[in-house]
């Protein structure tokens, strides 16, 4: 009896015709036998099954991480394991599949396009010239008696099989197939193995790696088999200028994989469909920054310290520093902190030779005109210090005006005897910046670049959550400087330079005439330890050399910029989609006050440095109230103590006149009046128009904070995140608030793809 070979990723038994491919009918006699229309039977109702059993949509069942290798490579990791409805049975990648591709047109266009790597499930046609295996043998006994046998191709096989397609821009399972050749009118696909892959044509390409196709054979493609699941798509990119950055001049440069590679595929695996955990892990990795499905993934940005680029620095010409508050930070050989939390600076010192002012001495200290809105000296006079050479403080023997203003700051001695007209004094100013002046983008430090495109040593530039200074610490390589930045504010903290200072006959340590920062930390005999912060130290041995650090205030001069690895805003702007949509979940509530101007940082794990609100929606009307304002605890007025926390998830509360999302809900998404650049202009309602919102409870010091809404929403089979953003409301009294992006509700509204 004849023995039938199945495979694993068989899908059917094909039947074909005697003389199939213009062979002799009366030579080549098919007759279908019981053990293949058993067999077929089996492959019907086993894959039948196994569809019935997992009623989902073509996508991967893993969530694969992607990687680079060469100049133009992409590593599909072992493991990843698609899953596609007409092809059950195609297994996840035993190892690495790397796939090469294909080099941009020239070196000297300027070009940012995404292609997309996708994976091809499809059916192919097997014969015995393929898979010897599947020839049927039949045993007959002649008319001696003899046991007479043939071995031949009864029956052929249509086998499940996938390759990766490389497409420039999107395509369909039309567009690959209509670009394979044809043999006998049939699409056929002559198997060539390796990374480079086959060209279809200059926008499409085939890398047919599947372990079970066989190198140099060709297979007629069963067309309405092939199914394309989204893998990732590939930026390239040359000579273009992103974000101060200039990406690949001069010609395209190796992929990096933070930067390149984009995830698209849709996950289909375990908990694919509770909903209510993806929005949370969603919401979480949108928190983080962490790329989503379908979304931009990091940047990098290059923030200069001028109006302006600085030329001269080729890869990275950078774009002056525009604050969340509308101003421009710029250096100006006065500020020190470039940060959005609202603060009194006071590190900047001037050493200054006192005029005579009615026979007194008086010292001037202007105030830089290209400071951010809203600057001035503190009104406090306790923000205020002077001291003579000696190291005495007479700040409060003398009287100072300007307080409280942006014009000059002036001190002026009570007698001679104070201070001689003449002498120097060190004059130490409070000056108030107001809060979101700092970056408008938080992220990782790369690089720090200055005097015109030299790269600070590494070690040279710190994190501040992570290894700020709190002892002298000597530069790294010999440098001058090192500077601290903070993601958890967006913000340059501080730059230090390092100086030599020979103390005075009389034991004193004054930093030069020529330096405008007080000294942080200084390093000799008799030192002190820990943080200073006076410009002059007594007490310490006679005529030595002593190392400190004094505070930089950077100087529009020395070109200061600073590259960063940030997340891309990752809204996707969808009111369309939302029109019309059914709410699939029930909201979520979250308050927090990390919006980049927080003074302290109490969220507990991985959030507690990083400044949320810079990757959620924003309403960028004028006169809506910034995400930089809050910097309180999350405690609401009507709870006791329940510790320190600055992110916690809220109770859901309605507000009269307003519905709250529910699941099953059915949304009116029409656009509002004013434009919005970070989020959509939108007014979201149910479908018999009556306004969506929710009521916002104040917290306990009766102060803004951000309060963030979030459901998952349905239509046509696509679902996105719907998240909402809220800064406004009443800060002493419970108070219903609209999602809709017009004033007087200023909400900030957006989608956002599900990971």
């Amino acid at each position: 009896m004849p023995e039938i070979n199945i495979k694993a990723n068989d899908l059917e038994i094909l039947w074909v015709e005697p003389g199939v491919d213009g062979g002799d009918p009366e030579t080549d006699q098919r007759v279908p036998s019981a053990q293949e229309l058993a067999a077929a039977n089996h492959l019907h109702q086993s894959n039948l099954k196994t569809v019935q059993e997992i009623e989902r949509p073509a996508g991967l069942r893993t969530r694969p991480a992607f990687d680079t290798t060469g100049s133009k490579g992409i590593i599909l990791p072992a493991g990843l394991a698609p899953y596609a409805p007409g092809h059950p049975s195609i297994a996840p990648f035993a190892s690495d599949v790397t796939v090469m591709l294909p080099p941009l047109a020239d070196a000297v266009s300027s070009i940012s396009r995404y292609d997309r790597l996708y994976l091809m499930t499809f059916g192919v046609v097997i014969t015995s010239a393929i898979d010897p295996d599947i020839l049927l043998t039949f045993e007959w006994e002649n008319q001696s008696g003899a046991i007479q046998t043939l071995s031949k191709e009864n029956t052929r096989r249509i086998r499940s099989v996938w390759a990766i397609v490389w497409s420039q821009g999107p395509t369909t399972a039309a567009d690959v197939v209509g670009a394979m050749s044809s043999v006998s009118g049939k699409k056929a696909l002559t198997v060539a193995k390796g990374n480079v892959g086959i060209t279809l044509n200059t926008t499409l390409r085939i890398y047919p790696l599947d372990p079970n196709l066989t190198d140099a054979k060709t297979y007629f493609i069963v067309q309405d088999t092939l199914t394309l699941i989204d893998l990732c798509r590939v930026w390239r990119v040359q000579n273009f200028t992103q974000t101060g950055y200039m990406w690949g001049r001069g010609g395209e440069k190796q992929f990096e994989t933070d930067f390149h590679i984009q995830p698209t595929y849709r996950y289909v695996g375990d908990g694919w469909e509770a909903w209510d955990s993806r929005s949370r892990e969603t919401l979480r990795r949108i928190f983080l920054g962490l790329p989503l499905i379908e979304s931009p993934s990091y940047d990098r940005a290059v923030q200069n310290l001028i109006n302006g680029q600085v030329g001269v620095n080729l890869d990275a010409p950078g774009t002056a520093i525009a604050s969340p508050n509308g101003s421009t930070a710029l250096a100006n050989g006065q500020r020190v902190s470039f940060t959005n939390q609202r603060i009194v600076q006071k590190t900047y010192c001037l050493p200054v030779q006192t005029i005579d002012a009615s026979g007194f001495a008086r010292a001037t200290v202007p105030f830089q005109t290209n400071s951010p809105v809203g600057a001035k000296f503190s009104q406090d006079l306790a923000d205020h210090k002077v001291y003579k050479a000696n190291g005495v403080d007479v700040t409060l023997d003398g009287t100072i005006t300007g307080l409280g203003g942006s014009g000059a700051l002036v001190w002026t001695a009570n007698s001679n005897a104070v201070v001689a007209v003449g002498d120097t004094v060190y004059v130490q100013p409070g000056i108030s910046y107001p809060e979101g002046s700092g970056f408008a983008l938080s992220g990782e430090i790369e690089k720090v670049y200055y005097n015109n495109g030299l790269v600070l040593n590494t070690a040279n530039v710190r994190e501040a959550s992570v290894n700020n200074l709190n002892a002298y610490t000597n530069p790294a390589s010999g440098e001058s400087f090192i500077a601290v930045l903070g993601k958890e504010r967006a913000a340059l903290h501080y730059i230090y330079q390092r100086l030599t200072i020979i103390s005075s006959s009389a034991g004193v340590v004054t930093i030069p005439g020529t330096v405008n920062g007080a000294i942080a930390f200084i390093s000799g005999p008799n030192a002190p330890t820990g943080r200073i912060d006076r410009p002059v130290i007594a007490g310490l041995a006679h005529s030595t050399n002593y190392s400190v650090l004094c505070y930089y205030p950077p100087k529009a001069t020395d070109n200061w910029q600073f590259q960063l690895k940030t997340s891309r805003y990752a809204g996707t702007g969808e009111r369309a989609l939302l029109d019309g949509a059914r709410v699939a979940t029930l909201p979520i509530a979250i308050g927090h006050t990390q919006g980049g101007g927080n003074s302290t940082f109490l969220a507990d794990g991985e959030l507690q440095y990083e400044a949320i609100s810079f990757r959620l929606p924003a309403n960028t009307l004028s006169n809506a109230v910034k995400h930089v304002v809050a910097n309180y605890r999350m405690q609401l007025a009507i709870e006791g103590d329940i510790g320190a926390n600055s992110v916690r998830e809220l109770p859901l509360s309605a507000a009269s006149g307003l519905v709250l999302p529910r699941s099953g809900m059915t949304l009116a998404a029409p656009a509002a009046s004013s434009a919005q650049s970070k989020g959509m202009a939108v007014k979201l309602a149910n479908s018999a128009g009556q306004a969506l919102g929710i009521l916002k409870l104040p917290i306990q010091c009766a102060q803004v904070y951000q309060l963030v809404v979030a459901f998952v929403v349905l239509k046509d089979g696509e679902r996105r995140l719907c998240l909402i953003t809220l800064n406004e409301g009443d800060t002493s009294a419970p108070s219903g608030c609209r999602f809709d992006s017009d004033s007087p509700h200023f909400a900030g509204v957006d989608t956002f793809a599900l990971y």
